[in-house]
């Protein structure tokens, strides 16, 4: 098989009787003269908009009854059987049969024309090269060209007719072409990380002292304390800092949430301090960085049922002034705009969120393997690489192991080129489509989205991503794009 670009060319023999099943027969007990016939040097290749086919016909076996007319009759179908295209027939005529009468029986046959015709000279059939050219269509890929046989004896009378298939699959689309081997993520020199525990601390109207009695802040502090505990007494981290910071809800002026949002922060750190003697005094840092404007923007366009979502995101789109952004939300009418975000949103923005910042050691893959399911963000993404590599190919814990790193390190091109790769080569290409979904665009990654849709017969969609990823130097999606040109 030799590729051209988006052709594809075949050249082989085939001996129609081998393909035959149980050699059908006719009304008179005579078998098919499909037997008879063998198809050789055949040539099919799309060159441009069209399909060009040749074949020679080798018709040394043939044996044609006087009084039979055949017409071998090349037909195109789809591969899902919805579509065909038949072309021009090869037409044998028995040795006392008349043009007039081969010219009306073509006819009842729903033949258009006489295509290429066949006598006997010298004793032999003088057959020559078949050619035929149609225009392309995109079913015609892995298409089926079947020989259909046509024969009428004396009279016009019809004794039937009979198909074999000549190529199961003419013009293959060629698989995608992808980086199908793993690829080892970069290693970390030093694993920095970091997690953020929010907590919603209730204060007095106006103050900012701790009380612990006070609409169950007790347990709400025995939560977030144990919650750093579990991160400050792992023997495996080092921790660098914890963080509180201080959020209000913009009802009040800007000026006296920030000064509130600031009290009650350094409150709550003074407090922890006291809960966590052996953590240095320099590892605990406070700010406020006030009204959470972002987690209402996000709440709020979450809530598709809220009345006059669209005029408040705009307002919190355009308007810089913190007050006046506040003042114009409230003057939206009808007032239970208002009231609906103060009572359902505001509450929410009032937290304090601890961010505890720590590193990390290195982990061996035996290790590896229990923290990978316990707490994946200890490793790095080159560990966890190692872990999944430590498992047999094709195990359900090789993906398992991939799909956490892609989970975990979203953002790593190796990590997800890994997953999606181990995915595609299980046939999983939807999953593999969704594991790059909001993945970093590099030609890489695109070429291999790219991939996934053409298995997936989204060839549009296949075109954009191939076509970024070449823009992007990817040599893979420019082969891809064009093959999938004579696709769409």
């Amino acid at each position: 098989m030799k590729r051209h670009g988006g052709t594809i060319m075949k050249r082989y023999t085939f001996i129609l009787a081998a393909m035959l099943i149980a050699g059908p027969l006719y009304a008179d007990g005579r078998k098919s003269y499909l037997e008879q016939i063998q198809v050789n040097d055949l040539n099919v290749r799309r060159e441009g908009q069209r399909v060009n086919l040749s074949f020679l016909p080798d018709l040394s076996n043939l044996r044609v009854r006087t009084q039979d007319r055949l017409s071998l009759v090349p037909v195109l179908v789809s591969a899902d059987g919805r579509h065909e295209r038949t072309l021009e027939p090869i037409v044998i005529y028995g040795r006392v049969r008349g043009v007039k009468l081969d010219r009306q029986l073509m006819r009842q046959a729903d033949v258009q024309d006489y295509g290429v015709t066949v006598r006997r000279k010298g004793g032999h059939w003088e057959a020559p090269a078949y050619t035929a050219s149609v225009p392309f269509e995109p079913w015609m890929r892995n298409a089926t060209l079947n020989l259909r046989e046509y024969v009428t004896g004396c009279a016009g009378c019809e004794k039937g007719d009979f198909m074999t298939t000549i190529d199961p699959h003419i013009l293959p689309f060629v698989a995608p072409a992808y980086a199908r081997a793993t690829v080892a993520p970069r290693e970390e020199g030093v694993k920095h990380r970091s997690v953020t525990f929010r907590g919603r601390f209730q204060f007095e109207l106006d103050r900012h002292d701790v009380l612990l009695d006070y609409k169950g802040n007790r347990a709400k502090l025995d939560e977030m304390r144990a919650r750093i505990d579990s991160v400050a007494n792992d023997p495996t981290v080092t921790l660098s800092a914890i963080e509180v910071k201080g959020y209000t809800s913009p009802e009040a002026p800007v000026e006296y949430n920030e000064r509130l949002a600031r009290n009650r922060a350094t409150a709550l750190e003074e407090y922890m301090k006291q809960q966590f003697p052996q953590i240095p005094a320099d590892k605990w840092k406070v700010s406020w960085p006030n009204e959470d404007w972002t987690e209402l923007r996000r709440q709020i366009e979450a809530d598709r049922t809220l009345e006059g979502r669209d005029r408040v995101l705009h307002i919190i789109d355009t308007e810089p002034d913190l007050d006046r952004r506040e003042w114009l939300i409230k003057i939206l009418r009808p007032e239970s705009i208002y009231r609906t975000i103060y009572e359902r949103y505001y509450p929410y923005l009032r937290h304090n969120d601890y961010v505890v910042s720590f590193t990390v050691r290195n982990f061996s893959v035996e290790e590896g393997r229990r923290i990978i399911l316990e707490k994946p963000l200890r490793l790095s993404a080159a560990e966890a690489y190692q872990v999944a590599m430590s498992y047999p190919e094709g195990s359900p814990e090789r993906l398992r192991s991939m799909q956490i790193a892609a989970a975990t390190f979203n953002r790593d091109e190796a990590t997800l080129h890994n997953l999606a790769v181990e995915l595609m080569s299980r046939g999983l290409h939807a999953d593999a489509l969704k594991a790059l979904e909001g993945a970093p665009e590099t030609g890489d990654l695109l070429n291999l989205r790219g991939a996934a849709l053409v298995n997936l017969n989204r060839y549009a969609e296949a075109a954009k991503d191939f076509r970024r990823a070449a823009e992007l130097g990817n040599a893979d999606a420019r082969t891809n794009l064009d093959e999938l040109d004579g696709v769409r």
